[in-house]
């Protein structure tokens, strides 16, 4: 199919047909059940065992939510006030209150406005990535500081930080006292800690690095997999902070699909301690792959010269991975982690 009314074939940067290197990886799928999905190329329709996980936004598996009628409503519905109570009870329970968004994007921006209102400040210090919008951007009140670097990050908060807006980890634990360091700076100077919890939240805890390593932010942001595929995302804080948060302001904020989903997801995760599982398995391939794959075990990253080609490799095997650092779901068995070991080993970069 010609991709002429799809920019770059894709709506997503990091979905495009390129980032895989093209064909053989397939350049469509159209539905997945359980772990798999089903993906359409130059080698046919073919049954995937899918390791990208909708990019994090698959924690469980690819099942069906419970269905909705009508999701968007003309008032405010009371689910609103029992997902944000769940929220605050599960996954933050240093947290008073929750503004509900669709995408991290969103929520983060959403925060960086929160922290700025209600210091009366304009910087950020922005460490790791947080979304396209360009608020994210570098600019005369953004600060842009490398991931990792603890004394740089030291220098550019100072008392005219409205917050430091913080990505926990990247492919690597961060220096043993880096959220200390910050944490602290941020108190001495009157910044706000934002914690981007992203792709960390539902993923290597419930509560992400907080839970992780007992951080207690001002602000947090959650998403991705809360609600295993279905669009939700949101930030936390303390009722005082979220006075703030009255410009944040979504027609589909409180839509039911996505609150109903974060609250099936939320009772799974911890009926299942999905979190363990999926640490569990990661571990295993790890460890099975013969130093090709680094990183957490949660979110392995590709050890090779050519993290293109191996991508390319293990489709042809039937396996989907991302050459950026793949994932792993609730519904991966132990036979796909052999299966996804195994074929990893096959990969010979003399070829």
């Amino acid at each position: 199919m010609p991709k002429e009314y799809t920019p770059y074939g894709s709506q997503t940067r990091s979905k495009q047909h390129q980032v895989f290197g093209g064909d053989p990886f397939p350049s469509y799928c159209f539905g997945g059940h359980d772990q798999y999905i089903f993906g359409e190329g130059v080698l046919g329709i073919q049954k995937y065992c899918d390791w990208i996980c909708g990019l994090g936004a698959i924690g469980i598996g690819y099942r069906k939510p419970a269905e909705v009628l009508c999701p968007t409503l003309s008032l405010p519905t009371r689910e609103e006030e029992y997902t944000a109570r769940q929220i605050i009870e599960d996954v933050a329970p240093w947290g008073e209150q929750v503004r509900f968004v669709k995408t991290g994007s969103e929520a983060t921006a959403a925060a960086m406005m929160i922290a700025r209102r209600a210091t009366g400040r304009k910087k950020i210090v922005s460490i790791g990535y947080h979304g396209w919008h360009e608020t994210h951007l570098p600019s005369e009140n953004l600060v842009d500081v490398p991931w990792g670097q603890a004394a740089e990050s030291m220098y550019e908060i100072d008392c005219r930080t409205a917050a430091v807006l913080l990505e926990p980890y990247r492919d690597e634990e961060p220096p043993s006292d880096y959220f200390h360091r910050i944490h602290s700076t941020c108190s001495q100077t009157g910044a706000l800690l934002i914690m981007d919890e992203m792709v960390t939240g539902f993923r290597w805890a419930l509560g992400g690095a907080c839970e992780r390593e007992g951080i207690v932010p001002d602000l947090a942001c959650y998403g991705k997999a809360m609600g295993n595929g279905v669009p939700i995302a949101c930030v936390v804080g303390s009722a005082k902070l979220m006075q703030h948060s009255h410009g944040v302001s979504s027609t589909f904020g409180g839509s039911l699909d996505g609150l109903r989903a974060a609250e099936e997801t939320i009772e799974y995760y911890k009926a299942n301690e999905v979190c363990n599982r999926i640490w569990y398995l990661g571990r295993h391939l790890i460890e099975k792959t013969d130093g090709r794959l680094i990183g957490f075990p949660v979110h392995p990253v590709p050890n090779v010269s050519d993290p293109v080609a191996l991508t390319q490799h293990l489709a042809i095997k039937g396996h989907l991975i991302h050459p950026a650092g793949f994932n792993i779901m609730y519904d991966h068995t132990e036979e796909n982690v052999d299966s996804l070991a195994k074929a990893i080993r096959s990969y010979d970069e003399r070829v």
